[in-house]
């Protein structure tokens, strides 16, 4: 993880400065969105197109804005929901909303309008990011359960980088517990 790199802007006085840094990182984030890094957790930090943090409103549209983090636990068996034998390895910021991760690789072929002939949107930041480091272009979404909303559809990003960069082809490539869905899956229910 220390070399999956982003090229982050951010406006400051008016002028974009653009720098490097890992988007995974060590350390914590409490319910208060205040980032501890000392702590022995992996953060990952979501960018978005243009390579700015991506921010979500804690209360809706009026809430504080705050950076979209999450937090690969290094034990997940200390974050078992409460009634639920499934631990959790990955906590997203409560209430906001679905995002794709988006690799620099995927943000450097956007920036040129660089053809993609296939595009795998699969499970997990960390395979997404080894994909796109072996030639395959590649985005995350944080589990099976969110690559959309009833409400949102599908993160508009999506449509984006289908349309500058021509793809051709999406795959959606699911984890090895894919199966273990529900057969009575209802679109009006996720």
């Amino acid at each position: 993880q220390d070399d999956v790199m982003v090229r982050s802007k951010e406006v400051v006085k008016g002028s974009t400065v653009e720098s490097y840094e890992p988007a995974m990182r060590r350390g914590s984030i409490d319910r208060n969105g205040i980032v501890h890094p000392g702590d022995d957790e992996m953060l990952i930090y979501y960018y978005g197109l243009d390579g700015t943090l991506q921010m979500y409103a804690t209360r809706g549209a009026r809430g504080a804005l705050r950076p979209y983090i999450r937090i690969r636990w290094s034990n997940p068996s200390l974050h078992t929901p409460e009634g639920s034998s499934r631990e959790n390895k990955y906590m997203s910021p409560k209430d906001a909303p679905t995002r794709f991760y988006i690799p620099q690789k995927i943000r450097d072929l956007y920036e040129k309008s660089m053809p993609i002939e296939t595009l795998v949107i699969q499970e997990g930041e960390k395979k997404a990011e080894k994909a796109c480091k072996h030639g395959i272009p590649s985005l995350a979404i944080q589990g099976i359960f969110n690559i959309g909303s009833k409400e949102g559809g599908l993160p508009q990003d999506l449509q984006y980088i289908v349309q500058r960069c021509q793809v051709k082809n999406v795959v959606l490539l699911f984890d090895s517990d894919w199966d273990d869905l529900s057969r009575q899956l209802n679109p009006d229910e996720a």
